[in-house]
């Protein structure tokens, strides 16, 4: 199967779908807010395991990640080293937990607190080095993430009660992204690179990097999975209606 390049919106928005799927039984008796629910929050966790299916279809897809921001890290005896990532694509994405709360603030809303837990990928990316001492170069790297999370909130809302909701907004997103190897190709430079005190260095830069940018996408997120969740709606309405008694 030919591997596919998506931006991490989109990824995102397949995490949120999962996320009220693989959920369904609690997610069931909130699709249709009504007073019924209380404010008092509600949790749900799955088990290492549980998605498996979902990880199958997340590991054909090659997550790019756009990163314009120059690196200079303090390189020791090497000076100060300019580094620009080119290209750098994710794969291999793997969900290992998910925990899921939510809380009905009014009748026609709902806010679901989300944690994806042991969240892993393995990343690649080409890079330039321009540093003192007359170095320059050019070089890929892989990088190996363990154990990254993400925390965000989801509110649900509705124009009425008695009807599933259609629109979503995401607020406060935090994200860990946690970098434990990490290994540079490229000649001379990449000798530099690899290390030790360097490389930890650049691991660290890099992890912020990726961090502030699903954060800016996960901003940018409401439009696209409020088209999502209407997709959802569209499906699961026609179940949401009366049950009628053929034989009338």
């Amino acid at each position: 199967m030919a591997k596919s390049s998506v931006r991490s919106s989109f990824l995102l928005c397949g995490i949120v779908a999962s996320v009220l799927l693989q959920f369904q039984l609690s997610f069931s008796s909130a699709v249709v807010l009504n007073s019924s629910l209380s404010s008092r929050r509600n949790e749900r966790a799955l088990a290492i395991g549980d998605f498996d299916i979902v990880n199958e279809v997340f590991q054909d897809f090659r997550l790019k990640v756009d990163i314009d921001e120059p690196i200079d890290i303090n390189g020791g005896l090497f000076g100060t080293i300019f580094i620009e990532l080119q290209n750098l694509i994710c794969y291999d994405i793997s969900i290992g937990d998910i925990l899921l709360s939510y809380v009905q603030p009014k009748e026609t809303s709902i806010s679901f607190d989300v944690h994806i837990a042991q969240f892993d990928t393995e990343c690649e990316f080409d890079y330039t080095y321009d540093g003192q001492l007359g170095l320059w170069g050019k070089g890929s790297a892989v990088l190996s993430t363990s154990d990254n999370s993400l925390n965000l909130d989801a509110l649900f809302s509705q124009s009425a009660v008695g009807i599933p909701p259609k629109n979503v907004s995401f607020n406060d997103c935090d994200v860990q992204v946690n970098v434990v190897n990490s290994t540079f190709t490229g000649g001379i430079v990449a000798s530099v690179l690899n290390i030790n005190r360097i490389k930890n260095l650049l691991k660290d830069v890099i992890a912020n990097l990726v961090e502030d940018y699903i954060r800016e996408e996960v901003e940018a997120l409401d439009q696209k999975a409020v088209q999502l969740l209407t997709n959802l709606t569209s499906l699961i309405e026609p179940y949401l209606q009366p049950v009628t008694d053929e034989t009338e």
